[in-house]
């Protein structure tokens, strides 16, 4: 009975997930743009140098793919008015986005770092 989680799902706390959340999370990523235009200004066109940037670039764009996936995610969020569901949502379509952003966050740092 303690843990079934039908009967105990008013119980759970309803994750919040709003547009300043998915703001902060991109004002957290864009702090490193200004590093990247750095390293294109003084750094010549080497191979190495052109891989690089074709990273940084692709995982720029998927940051953007999940903002947008995230934005879209925060309007059908607040439409839902049930609380088992909301937090279905949560954990099964908008966390799992929000940690491969942080993956891809990472992901930039250690090719900034290198």
């Amino acid at each position: 009975m303690y843990r079934d989680i039908e009967n105990n799902i008013g119980q759970l706390e309803i994750p919040e997930f709003t547009k300043e959340h998915v703001k902060h999370i991109d004002a957290n990523y864009k702090i490193y743009l200004p590093r990247i235009i750095d390293i294109s200004i003084h750094d010549s066109y080497s191979v190495n140098i052109l891989t690089t940037y074709f990273e940084l670039n692709e995982l720029f764009m998927e940051h953007l793919d999940n903002i947008r996936y995230m934005l879209d995610k925060v309007k059908k969020y607040k439409k839902i008015d049930e609380s088992s569901k909301k937090i279905q949502m949560y954990f099964k379509e908008i966390k799992p986005i929000i940690e491969d952003d942080a993956y891809n966050l990472q992901d930039v740092l250690n090719i900034l770092s290198s």
